[in-house]
């Protein structure tokens, strides 16, 4: 098969210089993933990228080109809606490594690349070489990528995947509700804070999920060591999740304090969050103080003040926990290999009265 049958085929080069009939599915391809001219996808962006391709595969009965042989030596190639994604996969492989575990939508698309040629191994294979300028062979492959995607995504594996997540949110829901609970038990006063925490949008581009996880070690050590900031922490929660809508990696938290120590939950926050983008992640990280919206949405009313015998104000300190453990599409698409998503503190032994605070 020769490349300049690819080259000669007027269409195929219409779709992949942006001209004619790929330029509206492009475009949506480059929103998507955070891509523009001249702009850098971040990883979380690419991951969603391909989310995007797989469900498109399972979704269409079409292949990605339609090849033709219209003579011995000379072929016609004519691309479908799902072409538009061949120009990124230099920028999908690039997450592939041995090195993290993958949602079922990343596997089943690596497994397909290792299938199709695009993969060697753990790395991106020779048939990576040319994606700017793709060949009949690159064609070809595509649509084998584009077939096992289609024919696999059923199998039992990968189906199994999205059931163990969603058991594990109502495992995670059962585990943070008794620690909340258990909290309260054991103090009679608590500061409630929570702080949601992410990324500037200029450095989405080269934020990792090995950053992120970082960053958290960073912040958990910083209340392990009693950081002046967290003199009197007694407890606290975390989650990582992947947003779908640009915010990219961020992470949830909650950290309680010793009601009569921390009385001014709000400016706690805020010293919190500074520290987050100041000392954490270098002037990179954002966030947002719960407590200081509390009175405008219904989750962040369980942060700020509680008194021990307030059974309803307790109720809504769970139900704003339980935002941290939602099943919902903002699962990590990809994570350190085996690493949590989600943990509490240890919760306090209520069979241990000797150093409970007095009621």
């Amino acid at each position: 098969m020769e490349d300049d049958a690819y080259r000669d085929d007027q269409s195929i080069q219409d779709w992949f210089s942006d001209n004619n009939n790929g330029r509206r599915s492009y475009r949506a391809v480059c929103e998507r993933i955070g891509l523009y001219p001249n702009g850098q996808p971040g990883q979380a962006s690419i991951l969603l990228g391909i989310e995007d391709f797989v469900n498109e595969c399972v979704a269409t009965g079409l292949p990605a080109f339609l090849i033709e042989q219209v003579s011995k030596r000379k072929q016609s190639i004519h691309p479908y809606s799902l072409a538009s994604h061949l120009r990124f996969f230099r920028e999908y492989l690039s997450v592939v490594d041995g090195y993290h575990d993958y949602s079922e939508h990343i596997q089943i698309f690596i497994e397909a690349c290792r299938y199709a040629g695009f993969i060697s191994g753990y790395f991106p294979g020779p048939m990576v070489i040319g994606l700017e300028s793709p060949t009949a062979q690159h064609c070809e492959a595509m649509n084998r990528v584009v077939s096992y995607i289609r024919n696999g995504f059923s199998r039992t594996i990968f189906s199994r995947m999205a059931d163990d997540r969603r058991y594990q949110s109502s495992l995670k829901e059962q585990s943070i509700t008794r620690y909340a609970w258990a909290l309260r038990e054991y103090y009679c006063r608590l500061s409630v804070v929570r702080l949601d925490f992410g990324y500037r949008d200029e450095c989405q581009g080269f934020i990792t999920i090995d950053h992120v996880y970082a960053h958290l070690d960073a912040l958990l050590k910083a209340m392990a060591n009693r950081h002046p900031i967290f003199e009197h922490k007694v407890g606290y929660a975390w989650s990582i999740e992947q947003g779908t809508d640009g915010k990219g990696y961020h992470l949830h938290v909650v950290v309680f304090f010793l009601g009569w120590e921390v009385r001014d939950d709000v400016y706690k926050s805020h010293q919190i969050g500074q520290f987050w983008v100041e000392n954490i992640t270098s002037g990179m990280g954002t966030y947002f103080s719960c407590n200081a919206k509390k009175a405008e949405y219904r989750v962040y009313q369980g942060t700020g003040l509680f008194q021990r015998g307030d059974s309803d104000g307790w109720e809504d300190v769970v139900y704003c926990l339980l935002y941290l453990v939602k099943d919902d599409d903002q699962h990590l698409r990809m994570r350190p290999r085996g690493a949590r998503t989600f943990s509490t503190g240890r919760a306090p032994d209520l069979a241990d009265k000797r150093g409970r605070p007095p009621a």
